[in-house]
């Protein structure tokens, strides 16, 4: 095969791959801003206000306003669908304020948590079922075994119903395992206090795009150390009860979507920063990700997941957990 003919074969290539990614890419765009513009035009019809003095019956009275003042004459986009919830997007990415979008993002909650009686996690915003696979051994945990993934394994399957313990002869052959639905659930070593974190295994995570569903501390048989192992799975898991849990993230900053806008919206939304690793992406010498981990309620987390939703940010949620003990 000549010059040419490489060439030409890895243009074909590129222009290929190229067009999936921004296929997929409309796709799931489309779906959020429809999703977000049917919530925003479902709590703004209970809204109750007086436009002129400014009296809100209620906090939905107040959205209704805040709407106006953010998207002009309009609540919420009407019309052509794809062409307005994409302009509704853009405008709330675009608003003036950041502190405005926090506000807004509080009273969407606020309204829906009044109508149905608990906060929403908007978890399925984040979620991917294009390629769901059923499960082949539901309760099946799989990982590689020593002596510290048993005493993992004995936390997690205490939170796993019928749970079931199967071996691989290593942890990429685990990962493997639960992305193909032979397990439901599988077991990885994530940091430890000696070595900090081992990014090996989160790019594993990453890489089978699997998510965190739960974590516990293993400690060292002479004490010196403890391990943090994670329960893995094809799918986020949702908040099974009100209690502390953690959102693990990664964020890549460009643009507008500034370190700066992404704390000020972890601190608007009253969730702590437990720790922060930056990440550096693979072929690339100067670009990199951040790699979050953030503790929250379901109360708090609710509105900030709406937030990242609709305001553009360049995030992958990979897990929401509680730590077992």
């Amino acid at each position: 095969m000549n010059k040419r003919e490489i060439l030409k074969r890895d243009a074909d290539v590129l222009i290929k791959n190229i067009s999936e990614i921004t296929s997929d890419v409309s796709r799931k765009y489309e779906a959020v801003s429809s999703y977000a513009s049917d919530l925003a035009q479902t709590v703004l019809s209970l809204a109750a206000y007086d436009l002129e003095e400014k009296r809100f019956a209620t906090p939905l009275g107040a959205l209704e306003y805040e709407c106006r003042v953010l998207f002009g004459s309009k609540l919420v986009p009407s019309g052509d669908v794809i062409e307005e919830n994409y302009r509704f997007i853009k405008s709330v990415r675009r608003g003036q304020q950041s502190a405005l979008h926090i506000k807004l993002c509080r009273y969407l909650n606020d309204g829906f948590e009044s109508v149905f009686g608990f906060p929403y996690s908007w978890l399925e915003l984040f979620s991917d079922d294009s390629e769901e696979i059923r499960v082949k051994e539901p309760g099946q945990i799989c990982y590689f075994k020593n002596i510290y993934a048993d005493e993992a394994y004995r936390i997690f399957s205490q939170y796993v119903e019928r749970p079931r313990a199967a071996y691989q002869s290593s942890f990429s052959a685990v990962c493997e395992d639960v992305y193909n639905g032979e397990s439901e659930y599988g077991i990885l070593p994530l940091e430890n206090l000696i070595e900090g974190r081992l990014p090996a295994f989160g790019a594993l995570i990453n890489r089978f795009e699997l998510k965190i569903v739960g974590g516990c501390y293993v400690p060292s048989s002479d004490g010196q150390n403890e391990t943090f192992f994670v329960l893995i799975g094809r799918s986020l898991s949702d908040f099974s009860e009100d209690g502390e849990y953690y959102a693990s993230l990664n964020f890549s900053p460009r643009g507008r979507n500034t370190h700066d806008m992404f704390f000020a919206a972890v601190a608007g939304f009253d969730l702590t920063v437990v720790k922060v690793d930056s990440v550096r992406r693979p072929y690339s010498e100067d670009s990199y990700s951040l790699d979050i981990l953030l503790k929250c309620t379901k109360k708090s987390f609710a509105p900030f997941s709406m937030y990242l939703a609709l305001s553009g940010v360049q995030c992958t949620l990979t897990g929401v957990f509680p730590i077992y003990k």
